[in-house]
């Protein structure tokens, strides 16, 4: 074969390819529409109302349905790790990363104590710390806020 005809079936090919989507598989050093991958991070400290710290108090992810009421999604839906408590410690304190990668309303936490008391909370999306850590790319980074709770004594 000559060079032409290898010059032109590789065009063919590459024009074929393109029309399949591999053309977007070429590193142009950003994250694909779709893909988010920002982190909110909660911590905070869970007291009484007299201010005494609560231990192994139960935090749970919750969201708004579409009815308006809050349902308590499964505990594995928090991700727990290193420095992530799924429930307060002897300090009252906690630390969670929810499986979301976009917060909004309608999720939101779910602290109960040993009693059985619980306080919902849905934090704000304009109340929370802005994104930091990543490359400016659309949802990437992550945002570390502070959620402090009191729960009041039946």
């Amino acid at each position: 074969m000559g060079k032409t005809v290898l010059n032109w079936i590789d065009r063919v090919l590459t024009f074929g390819m393109a029309l399949c989507g591999f053309g977007a598989c070429t590193s142009f050093g950003g994250e694909e529409y779709g893909c988010p991958t920002a982190d909110y991070i909660f911590h905070g400290k869970v007291t009484d109302e007299a201010g005494t710290p609560l231990p192994d108090v139960k935090v749970s992810w919750i969201h708004t349905n579409i009815d308006g009421r809050s349902e308590e999604n499964l505990n594995d839906t928090i991700y727990v790790g290193q420095d992530s408590l799924s429930s307060t410690d002897a300090k009252g304190e906690y630390s969670v990363r929810p499986p979301v990668d976009y917060w909004s309303s309608a999720y939101g936490f779910r602290f109960t104590d040993r009693d059985g008391a619980s306080v919902d909370t849905f934090p704000n999306m304009s109340d929370l710390a802005p994104l930091k850590g990543g490359d400016g790319n659309w949802r990437q980074g992550y945002s570390e806020n502070t959620l402090d709770i009191v729960i009041k004594k039946k």
